[in-house]
């Protein structure tokens, strides 16, 4: 049996942090979500403000008398009440106090979209209004609306704002711009007011990892597993801290969340790719499974990259049973059984199954390929080079086939040729491991 590795080494190596990241890393900042339901965000976000003219409008006697009284209500649970008697008063259109405190109460009531339409009536009567400007930006990050929220909450600063509600979400949506240092410092100011918030230290974490900072963001979070080992948002990001510097550390982060129920099918997937670079193929199948039957499932192309990665390896038996996983056929799966054959060393019955899907689309890129190796096996390197050439013209698979068909030249030592076609796959496909290599290929 023909057990060689499919994969060159540094490709190998590009495939699997290449898979990590897009299934661990790809992640917003953090839940915001989260930020809504805790007490001290509310009260922040709906506390009385006080007697500053610079940036709080002037409050007559008969505001106050009304304020006075709505403050009654809500106080006795009569919210609804107290939201009607703001919408009824007859100062309500002029009266910015009115406009932002009935404002809040929707807010406070989900009913965001209204909520905004007051916080834009209370500025539009005075501008200046700061805290209108920040519970503006409240509502529209709420909304996944960054873009509206960002004017709104760097005026508040500029008036003066320095509340940690206000600082921290200047972080979310300067991390969601890509704007990691002006994220990390702000992320870092709301905590000189608000050290209990998890989510600006979080915000910080990230921050720090986008930064290139991992170590400084494997503290963060390790601090905060320890704190509260059992929220799985924690174990995410210190897996995501650690996937680069100590995978088998990752793996264990990434572990915990699936025991705690919480592991999607993406972490899922990333957790197989680490199992198996443990060598433990049938844990990797295990996951896979479960990240089949997660809901959204797993999408179908990872699927396939796990299990061809899984051949790749040399765990054949765990690649039948993932290959019985997705209770299905077609191109990428025939393909994958066809690898299965080459290296087990059926190669007519591999080379035949292909041939039989270059039939059916002659254009078919990856089936070229595959078939291409299938040659280079039987010796038969010219047929490999045709095959290859056909491969690239699809743009979609160019640069492997361009790769490939480098590597060929490489091993009948046509170095000038080889550095061409690995060249112009690098530059299709920017991979600082295939750089390397023909960085050692030179002269």
């Amino acid at each position: 049996m023909n057990s060689r590795p499919l994969l060159p080494l540094f490709l190998a190596t590009f495939l699997f942090f290449s898979v990590l990241a897009a299934a661990v890393q790809a992640r917003d900042p953090f839940p915001i979500d989260e930020l809504w339901r805790t007490d001290a965000f509310r009260k922040a976000i709906t506390a009385s403000y006080g007697v500053d003219a610079r940036i709080e409008p002037p409050v007559d006697l008969e505001e106050k008398k009304e304020l006075g009284f709505v403050a009654s209500q809500v106080e006795a649970g009569n919210r609804a009440s107290a939201i009607q008697m703001l919408t009824d008063s007859v100062r309500l259109d002029k009266s910015p106090s009115l406009q932002f405190t009935r404002a809040n109460l929707l807010f406070e009531e989900g009913q965001s979209a209204e909520a905004i339409r007051g916080y834009e009536r209370a500025l539009a009567l005075y501008q200046n209004f700061r805290d209108a400007h920040r519970n503006l930006a409240v509502a529209h990050v709420e909304g996944s609306a960054t873009d509206k929220a960002r004017p709104h909450l760097l005026r508040a600063v500029e008036l003066g704002a320095r509340d940690g509600t206000t600082l921290g979400l200047l972080g979310y949506v300067h991390s969601k711009k890509g704007h990691h240092q002006a994220a990390l410092q702000a992320y870092r100011m709301a905590q000189l007011t608000q050290p209990e918030v998890v989510q600006w230290k979080r915000g910080e974490a990230h921050s720090l990892q986008a930064l290139g900072q991992s170590k400084q963001a494997d503290a963060i979070f390790q601090t905060l597993v320890e704190l509260d080992p059992t929220r799985p948002a924690l174990w995410l990001g210190l897996a995501d801290a650690r996937i680069a510097d100590s995978p088998e550390s990752a793996l264990v982060s990434l572990e915990w969340v699936r025991r705690l129920g919480s592991l999607d099918a993406n972490g899922l997937h990333a957790l197989g790719t680490l199992y198996l670079r443990e060598g433990l193929a049938t844990e990797t199948a295990a996951c896979l499974g479960e990240a089949l039957a997660a809901s959204p499932p797993l999408d179908r192309t990872k699927a396939i990259e796990l299990i061809e990665s899984t051949v790749a390896s040399g765990a054949f038996e765990a690649t039948e049973s993932m290959l019985a996983l997705l209770r299905s056929s077609g191109p990428n799966v025939e393909r994958v059984r066809a690898l299965v054959e080459l290296e087990r060393g059926d190669r007519d019955a591999g080379a035949r199954r292909v041939e039989a899907l270059i039939q059916n689309n002659p254009l078919d890129a990856p089936s070229l390929i595959l078939l291409a190796r299938f040659r280079l096996s039987e010796g038969k390197p010219q047929e490999a080079s045709l095959l290859f050439e056909q491969a690239a013209r699809d743009p979609k698979h160019a640069a492997e086939a361009l790769r490939r068909h480098g590597e060929l030249q490489v091993r009948l030592r046509d170095i000038d040729r080889a550095l061409l076609l690995l060249e112009r796959s690098e530059a299709l496909h920017p991979d600082p491991s295939l750089r390397a290599y023909i960085n050692l290929l030179r002269p």
